[in-house]
């Protein structure tokens, strides 16, 4: 089977070592890898801090807290996992969804202005699959005019770039995930990134029940969010390995570029001019929602394939948001028609050009070229 991820690690042996001292000093929280991993990470990111947590989710839910949004909106892209929408629920927020952009899987500047309003508090910009939302720079001067903070959901783009900057650079904060399907992997776990100091040592103390910096009392309500030590090892050693890791993911999208172009049914999304995706996913377009169907299957049968998505059904359509906020089919059309014609290759650090001739092989079978 052909996985549409899987987690690689480059020196099991020198991880594993890490580990065993670990566990025989029994410093499981707060030790020098933990350390190690988030100077590294800011460092690597060119932000001042970086804090480890154990989720995107609560990554994200930090930072909303932070800015205090309870009973405001935050401004969220359709296209997302829906981890984005309920970390702002669980800050007291009130998500308001708004349309992609035509021929990207990506929020809008123009959607985003159409949906601020005197409540609006944020917006959360999602880098779907590892490539940088093309309206950065437009949405962060509309946040600067409106007074509204802008948070990036890095999940999917650890690596990722747009001219001179990195993801989870343009706004207040940027939010990692380190979920075992992501470029790199600590199990599960988070990182926020961020130049405000304020935000720093807002994250710093309610990952740790609210406990203040400088001494022994809560100070904010607060949870146990931390990343443990053996999990920001993992993260530590992937991290040294980050441009390996992405420049054969940029590799593998290449080759499936060349291999796919000439394939009539198939249709490549390209980042815009300047943006260097990570390819945490490699999605295509099919002709429609029931082809896409059939290649899954098709793939999974008959050549042990995975195929996946990002994300349908979006958002808006899935239960909890339909019952919560009364949303219906064709109150977001780019990204429905968009994204139910999309899958995502496999691509990942063990994916061969081997792998990438299998897979285009039965796309040529199933679309009969």
């Amino acid at each position: 089977m052909i996985q549409t991820a899987r987690p690689f690690f480059k020196n099991k042996d020198l991880i594993i070592e890490e580990i065993k001292k670990i566990l025989e000093t029994g410093q499981l929280m707060n030790g020098d890898n933990t350390a190690a991993f988030e100077r590294e990470f800011a460092e690597f990111t060119g932000t001042n801090y970086a804090i480890s947590v154990n989720s995107c989710t609560t990554a994200l839910e930090i930072v909303l807290r932070h800015l205090n949004i309870r009973d405001k909106e935050v401004i969220v892209p359709v296209n997302t996992f829906v981890a984005t929408c309920s970390a702002v629920l669980f800050a007291g927020g009130k998500p308001v969804f708004a349309d992609i952009k035509d021929n990207t899987y990506n929020i809008g500047v123009e959607e985003v202005r159409k949906k601020i309003s005197r409540q609006t508090k944020a917006v959360v910009v999602v880098h779907i699959a590892g490539i940088v939302c093309e309206d950065i720079l437009e949405i962060k001067k509309l946040c600067e005019e409106y007074n509204i903070s802008l948070i990036e959901d890095c999940a999917h783009a650890v690596g990722a770039s747009y001219g001179n900057n990195l993801a989870g650079t343009y706004g207040l904060a940027g939010c990692f995930s380190f979920y075992p399907t992501k470029i790199i992997t600590t199990g599960t776990g988070g990182m926020i990134t961020t130049n405000s100091k304020e935000l720093d040592m807002f994250a710093r103390s309610v990952r740790y029940h609210g406990k203040s910096n400088d001494s022994h009392e809560i100070v904010n309500v607060g949870n146990n969010w931390f990343m443990d030590e053996i999990r920001a090892t993992l993260g530590l050693y992937q991290l040294r390995d980050i441009n390996g890791l992405i420049a054969h993911r940029r590799l593998i999208a290449k080759l499936y570029n060349k291999k796919l172009e000439k394939i009539k049914g198939v249709n490549i999304l390209k980042a815009a001019d300047g943006c260097m995706p990570s390819f945490y996913k490699y999605p295509v377009q099919l002709e429609n929602e029931d082809e896409r169907n059939k290649l899954k299957d098709h793939f999974h049968k008959n050549y042990q394939i995975e195929l996946e998505s990002v994300y349908w059904p979006p958002c808006h359509l899935q239960p909890v948001f339909r019952k919560l906020f009364g949303c219906n089919p064709g109150d977001f059309p780019a990204a429905e028609q968009i994204l139910s014609k999309q899958v995502t290759l496999p691509i990942h650090s063990l994916i061969s050009e081997k792998d990438v001739d299998h897979v285009v092989s039965g796309m040529k079978e199933f679309l009969c070229v």
